[in-house]
Formats: C-alpha cells, sequence, structure tokens
C-alpha cells in the first residue's frame, strides 16, 4: 500500500474508532451486545471491564527526545520505504 492510501485510510479509521458509543465501550457486555450475532460467538470470555489507563498521570520527558526504530530485515522495498517515512517525521 502505498503512502498516499495510507495518508487517507488511517485519518478514516481513527475517526470511524471515534463514532463507536463510549458508554457501550466501558461495559463489556454492552459492547458485545452491539455485535451482530454471528460475531457475539467469536467473542466469548471477552466481557472485561475497562480498566484506568497505566498512563493517566504519564508526563512527556523533557527535550530532546530520542527515538528508535528497529526493523528485523530491511531487503523488503515497503520496510525501507517505512523507515525512511519514520525517520523524515522525526
Amino acid at each position: 500500500m502505498d503512502t498516499h492510501a495510507v495518508r487517507i485510510l488511517l485519518p478514516a479509521l481513527l475517526l470511524a474508532g471515534l463514532a463507536l458509543p463510549t458508554a457501550a465501550l466501558a461495559d463489556g457486555k454492552a459492547a458485545l451486545a452491539t455485535l451482530p450475532d454471528n460475531l457475539q460467538s467469536l467473542y466469548v470470555g471477552a466481557e472485561q471491564n475497562v480498566q484506568p489507563s497505566a498512563f493517566d498521570g504519564f508526563a512527556m520527558p523533557a527535550k530532546p527526545w530520542k527515538w528508535c526504530h528497529s526493523e528485523s530485515y530491511q531487503g523488503n522495498p515497503w520496510r525501507v520505504a517505512q523507515t525512511s517515512h519514520i525517520k523524515s517525521l522525526v
């Protein structure tokens, strides 16, 4: 998938995720009930309560920030392109 398609699809997917009702997500059974019947059977035991985030009290460290990206194999053109793109963002 080229970067143009990713730039279009990623925001669309993120916005679609925001459209989920947060009340349904807070209660596992209510969230499960929003799925079609044929999918509900795939989520047996998934009714868990949403727990507080471990990052609630997170504070950004002072700049300059360090960043590390590791790829197992740089012989694939898409991995090289992805690594180059990520480096250009930092």
